[in-house]
């Protein structure tokens, strides 16, 4: 059956509530919005990807620490920004090689340079590359520590809750998901992103206590693609 069949018929369990009433079907909307979550990789894009410009959700680096970190740095996200944008998984999972700044470049950085003020910034990077990659896993500890230790810059916390949202969606942490995504909102930056956020809320909330709250988040979704 196509995708919009099997949209359909699960908003149509869902919207009659019948969906707590068969585990089945429930399962089935979920394997659902994982298909819509893979679409939304493919064809929009996937958080990290380049963009013509950052928006102001994203922060800035600092102007003070190790001048060799911070060009170390620039570097990496030079090139990470500026990277092709079909390195992207396909529809086979296959990812396609950087250009150059990848999420271990910027392990390198954070890790190396821990002490630095770039360290948080490097922590971040190396989660949206790492996501670029597809290695939703891998992802999880970067993030948190750019959570956890933001150097004083809040949109860098913001921006870290909102991709690690989306790293623990991938991985089918939906729990988490929900208010990492739903806190990290404000970081969105731009509309493709928007779209993702999006196809992430739907499925985890499909695959949690809430499932009538996917509908909507759904209906954006696919107005969108």
């Amino acid at each position: 059956p196509s995708l919009r069949s099997d949209v359909d018929m699960a908003r149509t369990l869902l919207e009659r509530r019948e969906i707590a009433r068969l585990p089945g079907a429930r399962y089935r909307f979920f394997m659902l919005f994982r298909r819509l979550l893979l679409a939304s990789v493919v064809g929009v894009a996937l958080a990290g990807c380049p963009h013509p410009s950052r928006g102001s959700a994203m922060p800035a680096v600092p102007t003070g620490g190790d001048g060799a970190a911070r060009s170390r740095f620039v570097e990496a996200q030079r090139v990470f920004e500026a990277a092709r944008s079909d390195d992207r998984p396909d529809a086979t999972g296959e990812v396609a090689p950087l250009d150059g700044a990848s999420g271990a470049d910027f392990l390198a950085i954070a890790s190396k340079y821990a002490d630095d003020p770039i360290a948080p910034l490097a922590n971040l990077y190396a989660g949206m590359a790492l996501l670029r990659e597809a290695a939703y896993a891998d992802a999880v500890a970067p993030l948190t520590a750019a959570r956890e230790d933001d150097g004083g810059d809040r949109k860098i916390e913001e921006r870290a809750t909102l991709m690690l949202g989306l790293a623990k969606t991938y991985v089918g942490d939906h729990a988490a998901a929900r208010g990492l995504l739903t806190a990290g909102e404000v970081a969105l930056d731009g509309d493709a992103e928007r779209v993702e956020w999006h196809a992430a809320l739907a499925a985890a909330h499909a695959d949690g206590p809430t499932p009538l709250e996917a509908l909507s988040h759904y209906d954006a979704f696919y107005a969108s693609t």
